[in-house]
């Protein structure tokens, strides 16, 4: 290709000297450079509006290719050079064109956070649910790189339930990770899904539809093969108040309680109540010695509580496997448990120093577990 595409970047924008270069050697207008780079693609790189509108006028190809099989809508998408994304787009570039690892112009221009490029792009129907070689989406370049500006144009587009509805290979939506390190986009889904009917507020056909698709996908869907997937659930690990406090998180709550979560509510306070009542009267009465078989009927309430207590654990742990002990409240319920053990044992005999403490371990555990449940929060 000769000087031209380095006199296309010393000459910033010099429609004159391309046109007298071009008018010195034709032939040279669409070669490329050691990287395989044309005039048009480097002017593409380095923002210079005018020379590619000039090199295009004088006939460069849109489509050509360099070594990584990058044309030079992709080169200007990932520098953000929105002007020249349109211009090329409005003179029939190929919008959603791959480069060698399958990443399109609306790829780079996620995984750079430039939002005029995306906005752009989309205008001109890119394809959000298009994976490069690595299975990533658009929506995945720019939650990978923490890009929530990025994140947040692409959902607000139309095609928001396009992007959310391409699965990872294990079957999850995005929506996981949106919450985890992307909360301003996952809050631009709750209220994409979230519809108000055209009626005042005051009028008493007004309507709110919820859908909790993306919140709450049910047993049934393949996010819960392993343990199931619950988005507010999430929001309060990774401690995402503004998500939990959405109207839809708190509908889907509120059903969910109505539905059947209070019978489960008043069963765990019962049973733990229960719990710290046997526990209290055995510390009372275990001073005063009677027979064994006295000793035994009040052994027996309170290892029925435990293990009561105990099963459920158990269940969760076998089917959370390792995930489960990342969880405080889970320790804590173990650790109540083994020291209510440690405390009633060895059976039939009054309990020594060792013994009281972990039965103060068990009693201050316990109570703190219980105002938990009260509070409706995990400690």
């Amino acid at each position: 290709m000769g000087n031209h595409g380095n006199m296309v970047n010393r000459r910033n924008d010099n429609e004159n000297a391309i046109e007298i270069l071009y008018n010195a050697s034709q032939t040279e207008l669409n070669d490329g450079d050691d990287d395989g780079r044309t005039p048009l693609m480097l002017a593409c790189q380095t923002g210079n509006y005018k020379s590619v509108k000039t090199l295009h006028t004088l006939g460069a190809d849109i489509s050509a290719r360099d070594e990584d099989s990058c044309t030079g809508l992709i080169l200007a998408a990932r520098h953000g050079y929105a002007n020249i994304v349109k211009v090329l787009l409005d003179n029939y570039a190929e919008v959603n064109q791959i480069d060698k690892i399958k990443n399109t112009a609306l790829h780079v221009a996620c995984e750079q956070g430039h939002v005029d490029c995306i906005r752009i792009l989309l205008r001109y129907n890119a394809d959000v649910t298009q994976k490069n070689s690595y299975g990533c989406t658009p929506l995945g370049m720019a939650v990978d790189g923490n890009e929530s500006e990025g994140a947040v144009a692409l959902l607000s587009h139309s095609s928001w339930r396009d992007s959310m509805n391409v699965r990872n290979s294990e079957g999850f939506t995005p929506m996981k990770r949106l919450i985890q390190r992307c909360p301003e986009a996952a809050l631009v889904v709750l209220d994409n899904c979230v519809e108000y009917s055209k009626k005042k507020k005051d009028d008493p056909n007004f309507m709110i539809t919820f859908d909790y698709t993306y919140i709450d996908p049910g047993v049934d869907d393949i996010m819960s093969k392993k343990s199931r997937f619950y988005a507010p659930k999430a929001m309060a690990r990774y401690k995402r108040e503004s998500l939990l406090s959405h109207i839809l998180v708190q509908s889907n709550l509120t059903h969910k309680w109505l539905e059947r979560g209070y019978i489960y509510f008043y069963i765990n306070f019962l049973v733990f109540f229960a719990y710290l009542c046997c526990l209290q009267f055995f510390s009372i009465m275990m001073p005063k010695i009677t027979t064994n078989v006295l000793d035994n009927v009040r052994q027996c309430p309170l290892l029925l509580n435990d293990t009561l207590l105990a099963d459920p654990a158990v269940v969760a742990q076998h089917k959370e496997g390792w995930k489960y002990f990342t969880a405080l409240d889970n320790w804590l319920s173990w650790t109540m448990i083994i020291a209510t053990i440690v405390f009633l044992v060895p059976f039939n005999n009054l309990p020594c120093l060792n013994n009281w403490r972990a039965g103060w371990i068990a009693a201050a555990l316990g109570w703190l577990m219980l105002m938990n449940i009260l509070r409706g929060s995990v400690p």
